[in-house]
Formats: C-alpha cells, sequence, structure tokens
C-alpha cells in the first residue's frame, strides 16, 4: 500500500510509513505501538532496497518513475497506428457491406475495447505502453479494473475536447498525470 502523506510504498503489514512515520490506515493495534514509533523502535517490516510484490524497491517510485509525456505520447502513437489498421480493415468491410452509419460506433467500440481490456489486464498497458515498459495503475498501486479502465478511456475525450490540453497536462502535473488519469484515479508508471 501508498502512504497517503507521501506516497511512499510501504508493505502491507507495516503499521506506519517507513518514509515519513504516518500511520496507515487503521492498524494501530494499542499505545505501545505508539509509543514504539514515537522511540523509533518500529519493525515496519520493509527495508529499503527490498523489492516488494510489484517489482519496486526502496523508497516507491512515487514523483521518480511516473512515465513522462513524451514517452506517452510515443506509446499514443505506436496504439493509434495499431487501432488505425484495425479499424481501417473493420470499416472498409462494413462500408463494403453497405453499413457506413456504423463505421463510427464501431471504430468507438474496438477503442473502449482495445484500451480498456488490455489496461485492465496482467499486462496492465496497451501494446505501446508495454513495448516502452509503462504501466497503468491506481492510487494503491494496484492493477486498474475494466471499470477504472474503461472510465479512463472515456476521460480521454474530455481531454482531447479542450484542445489536448487534459493530454499535455502529463508534462506539468506533479505525478505526471493527465486529466483523464486524474479523473480515473490512475497513474502511468515505468517498469
Amino acid at each position: 500500500m501508498y502512504c497517503r502523506k507521501c506516497g511512499t510504498w510501504c508493505d502491507d503489514s507495516a503499521v506506519f510509513c517507513s518514509n515519513c512515520g504516518e500511520a496507515l490506515g487503521e492498524k494501530i493495534a494499542n499505545t505501545q505501538e505508539i509509543k514504539d514509533r514515537l522511540t523509533g523502535n518500529v519493525n515496519y517490516g520493509y527495508e529499503n532496497n527490498v523489492y516488494n510484490n510489484n517489482g519496486y524497491g526502496g523508497n516507491s517510485y512515487m514523483g521518480s518513475n511516473y512515465a513522462g509525456f513524451w514517452k506517452r505520447f510515443l506509446a499514443s502513437l505506436i496504439d493509434g497506428i495499431i487501432l488505425a489498421i484495425v479499424e481501417g480493415i473493420i470499416g472498409a468491410v462494413l462500408r463494403a457491406v453497405g453499413l457506413d452509419g456504423i463505421v463510427s460506433v464501431v471504430g468507438i467500440l474496438i477503442g473502449w475495447l482495445y484500451f480498456a481490456y488490455m489496461e485492465s489486464s496482467e499486462n496492465q498497458g496497451t501494446i505501446g505502453k508495454i513495448a516502452l515498459h509503462m504501466k497503468v495503475m491506481d492510487v494503491e498501486g494496484n492493477p486498474v479494473t475494466f471499470a477504472r479502465a474503461t472510465a479512463r478511456y472515456f476521460s480521454k475525450f474530455l481531454s482531447g475536447l479542450i484542445l489536448f490540453i487534459g493530454y499535455m497536462m502529463a508534462g506539468w502535473t506533479e505525478n505526471k498525470q493527465a486529466l483523464h488519469d486524474i479523473i480515473a484515479g490512475t497513474f502511468v508508471v515505468e517498469e
């Protein structure tokens, strides 16, 4: 789990954050633990530079290993090329059989299923993100659910609607979150 105060990854058995000492949830069992915390005798269950289950060690990747704007842009470019090819083929078939009116709707459905399925899979990313060693995770550092990935996908329309400023926000926000990441409660991190 992550410390809500400083963002450091802490072992699930930890009572206090190993970086700032913040209490982690409702895990304080008795006043002795509070006294131990104040005197520095707490065993946090986590040592710096030891890798946890997610593969991140020492102080968490929070704030240092977020995927930046240009790397995310390149992954989007790769995904865009893949989707353009798939949607082009399916669109040509639909037009050939006289279903011109549903090409746009099918394109949106293909994009939604591609992003939501891939980002909620065990790979935690689309083909572009996988190629560039990035993952999408929620604020707790867990893989995103299909519902959260769906919210992230449809929030991208808002990110683009405001002159793509929502996408550009990944270049200057503290946690390198685009608007759709903020709305969906997600982060894109480097592996």
